[in-house]
């Protein structure tokens, strides 16, 4: 039996640059709601030790669509007071990792990438 690895999968999540240690995750939704889209979740990525933030994090919408909107329209825009802007990307996934929000479905994306290199 053999499987067809899927050549991308559409992620609803994107990654952030430019992510400040005074920046939370309500900071960081509150910026995104400003231009009118609502984010499901948001997940700054922190050192283990001193948990000051890395520079980026993980965005995540209602879906794959959502996000491709937000990337269009939001990446290189101002964040609302301040001299930054949004630095934005596709969040991508690799196998045996995944850029995960901690959330159910895509640790089912994980297994299912894994299932699949498996049986290639």
């Amino acid at each position: 039996m053999s499987f067809v690895c899927p050549t991308s999968i559409q992620s609803r999540s994107l990654w952030l640059g430019e992510v400040d240690n005074w920046m939370d995750e309500n900071y960081i939704s509150n910026n995104f709601a400003h231009y009118g889209y609502k984010v499901t979740s948001v997940k700054i990525i922190r050192d283990k030790n001193t948990k000051t933030a890395l520079g980026y994090g993980f965005v995540e919408f209602e879906n794959a669509e959502l996000a491709k909107e937000v990337l269009q329209n939001l990446n290189g825009k101002f964040i609302p007071g301040t001299n930054k802007t949004f630095k934005l990307n596709s969040a991508s996934y690799s196998a045996g990792k995944v850029a995960s929000m901690g959330n159910f479905p895509s640790k089912l994306i994980y297994i299912y990438i894994n299932f699949i290199f498996f049986f290639v």
